[in-house]
């Protein structure tokens, strides 16, 4: 069995059955990867803006406190 596969620019890559096959399961893990990786980035960076809006809620309150004291 032999696959031919064209890819941008006109590049024609020729693939043997089994080859194709692996190949498919490797970048399918690739893809797994890093859709995981971007989904902990959106975590820690959702995270750390709730961390930074609270952080700045309490430096609010802190300053209404100080204001009431003046």
């Amino acid at each position: 069995m032999l696959a031919t596969v064209t890819v941008d620019e006109g590049v024609v890559l020729f693939y043997r059955g089994p080859t194709v096959k692996a190949d498919y399961f490797y970048f399918q893990k690739e893809v797994a990867g890093l859709d995981r990786l971007e989904a902990e980035a959106e975590k820690v960076q959702t995270e750390a803006r709730e961390e930074v809006l609270r952080e700045r809620e309490g430096l609010f309150k802190k300053l209404a406190h100080f204001k009431h004291w003046v």
